[in-house]
């Protein structure tokens, strides 16, 4: 994987939390995030991450992602973060973190369930989507 142009942060984690690791998103005190507009940014620092350990969190750029359970992620659509700190697709009603660009070995191809993705992300202030948009993660 070639060099990857992101803006990061890093903070400690201040208790030990079940699940945090390597491309799932976080809040700012450092537990996973359940919706994309409470996380600050996805985790970057390699597995595992432990209790009082110094997390760098990626906010903005290409980010590699931990893709949710349930989702097949197509390139281009749109992502949140679902509610166990991983990227889902997008709908209406949620708010959009960032935009899948395939998986690490091949632009724009899909990227299977629990399968580590990339994408191009920004945190700073994500956009909401009313639930009568119709569907951001159709759209293309």
């Amino acid at each position: 994987m070639s060099e990857i142009d992101r803006e990061c942060l890093s903070f400690p984690l201040r208790a030990a939390q079940a699940g945090i690791k390597f491309g799932c998103a976080l809040t700012q005190g450092g537990s996973l995030a359940t919706s994309g507009i409470e996380a600050v940014g996805i985790c970057v620092t390699a597995d595992p991450v432990n209790s009082g350990d110094v997390v760098k969190v990626a906010y903005v750029g290409e980010i590699p992602y931990l893709n949710s359970h349930i989702n097949v992620a197509s390139a281009r659509l749109m992502l949140t973060i679902n509610g166990s700190g991983r990227a889902a697709l997008a709908d209406s009603g949620q708010y959009i973190v960032g935009r899948n660009l395939g998986n690490t070995f091949n632009t724009n191809a899909n990227v299977n369930s629990v399968a580590i993705g990339r994408g191009l992300f920004n945190f700073i202030n994500p956009p909401y989507v009313p639930s009568s948009a119709g569907g951001p993660s159709r759209a293309r």
